[in-house]
């Protein structure tokens, strides 16, 4: 992924579990952490996130059930 600050980062969890989405430069959650509980959808810019990340990471902490979600960069 190319960094843009202005770009805007569409999130969400299709998925029945609360997910945990953030931008990183490594295999680690960084910066701002954004939580989304299931159905919801929140956009965010890259810039309100972490600068100069290159990666979009998702977390799902619940051990039973399977997360989905979808990202779009516009």
């Amino acid at each position: 992924m190319e960094y843009d600050a202005k770009a805007n980062l569409v999130f969400t969890n299709t998925g029945s579990v609360s997910l945990t989405f953030a931008l990183s430069n490594s295999e680690e959650l960084e910066g701002v952490e954004v939580e989304l509980s299931a159905g919801a959808t929140i956009t965010k810019t890259m810039g309100e996130l972490l600068e100069n990340a290159t990666r979009i990471l998702v977390q799902n902490l619940d051990k039973t059930k399977q997360g989905s979600y979808s990202v779009v960069i516009e």
